[in-house]
């Protein structure tokens, strides 16, 4: 029975980040995701049942980290712009990467991949469900047409449609943004070709990757194979040889929307495009801090807050590093990397394959959202960093 709500927890939990990520509680002009607390309540269950710990290397880091961040919240103290519940929400999200599963329960791992994968099929289904809607003529179906605005996140790209084509991207009816449906149908179609290999699940995923015109999708797939060569590709002649099939599937899909697609590369190569806005833009912005700022950087909440960034294209979007060194400074990214090396070494011990750590990796560190977005920290928890051990050799899951 204890093994029953242990295992039950999890799956809430990976089963609430895919289909509730885009619900909020609101309290006048601010709003909470859901999976925030939801979060913590199953991390306390985990707790009560004692099927987790706290990790002491983890801990340490974190304390580190956390002491190097304060110090640098200090230094800005007197700035105007600062927002020290940027820096506690920071503080409880990554509290959380400190926990570690305990033995007896690790064996879960493989059904919780799982029930990942199939809460994805769904989205995946609906993304080419809502492709297919708009071909036929019904108009696009969406969840905020359902739900009342107050319990929905604002402030994303639910609804959009690329150029040369009269069509909105597919969002997965419950993702945030087309791209976080591109994304995670990406991740699920890796995690299927590495563990699973069901070809009926690979085409699916891989339709929605093509059905959200998303460029994020295919190239966590390329930086995957790329950066996981050795694990994703050279273990599985079966599953290659169903991923040429499934990719020879939607060849003429491919070729029917060449132009979208050459457009969006175009588009990603020019100063105005969201590539520019994500890798480019940030480091302007933060080279506008030196030398003034370069040791304990803006102060918290400042990457959203500045004046200088009126100075930035307005769809700059600070991923992971550049946020750190905006807001805290070299001191607090050098704390900070610190901290993510003690939460990923223990994860090669613990029979995580380095295609999971990579394509969370990619995902957390270079495609999306900003150093706070419970969604993907969650993810990462969850399929990676919770089942991290730091004395001995797990048995990987093949």
């Amino acid at each position: 029975m204890k093994v029953f709500w242990i295992r039950s927890a999890i799956y809430a939990e990976l089963i609430s980040l895919v289909f509730l990520q885009r619900f909020a509680i609101t309290f006048g002009d601010k709003q909470i995701p859901l999976v925030l607390p939801l979060t913590f309540v199953v991390m306390t269950i985990l707790f009560l049942y004692g099927a987790v710990d706290i990790s002491r290397v983890k801990l340490e880091a974190y304390t580190f980290m956390m002491s190097m961040l304060i110090l640098c919240s200090m230094m800005s103290i007197g700035s105007l712009h600062i927002a020290l519940t940027s820096l506690a929400a920071l503080a409880s999200v990554y509290l959380l990467w400190t926990v570690t599963i305990k033995d007896p329960y690790r064996f879960i791992f493989p059904d919780t991949l799982n029930v990942f994968q199939w809460s994805i099929a769904v989205t995946s289904l609906l993304s080419v469900l809502q492709f297919l809607l708009q071909l036929v003529g019904l108009g696009f179906v969406d969840l905020n047409s359902l739900v009342p605005a107050h319990w929905m996140l604002s402030g994303f790209n639910t609804t959009y449609h690329p150029p040369l084509i009269n069509v909105f991207k597919s969002n997965g009816f419950f993702m945030l943004e087309p791209s976080f449906a591109s994304q995670l149908s990406a991740l699920a179609f890796i995690f299927e070709y590495r563990y699973f290999k069901r070809i009926g699940l690979l085409a699916l995923y891989l339709a929605a990757v093509i059905f959200t015109f998303s460029g994020t999708g295919i190239l966590l797939i390329l930086f995957a194979a790329i950066f996981a060569f050795k694990d994703f590709l050279l273990p599985n002649k079966k599953a290659l040889k169903y991923l040429l099939v499934s990719m020879a599937l939607f060849v003429p899909l491919t070729i029917a929307y060449l132009p979208v697609y050459i457009e969006r590369i175009q588009h990603q190569l020019s100063t105005g495009s969201s590539a520019y806005a994500r890798w480019v833009s940030p480091f302007i912005g933060v080279s506008y801090l030196f030398p003034a700022h370069t040791l304990f950087g803006a102060g918290p909440g400042t990457e959203s807050r500045s004046p200088l960034l009126t100075l930035l294209p307005s769809a700059t979007s600070f991923t992971v590093f550049p946020s750190l060194l905006f807001q805290y400074g070299v001191v607090g990214t050098v704390s900070f990397t610190i901290f993510l090396y003690a939460c990923v070494r223990p994860c090669i011990k613990s029979g995580v394959s380095s295609t999971v750590i990579v394509s969370l990796g990619i995902i957390y560190l270079l495609l999306n959202g900003t150093l706070i977005e419970p969604l993907i920290d969650f993810l990462v928890l969850f399929l990676a960093v919770i089942w991290s051990r730091e004395n001995a050799q797990y048995k990987k899951f093949v």
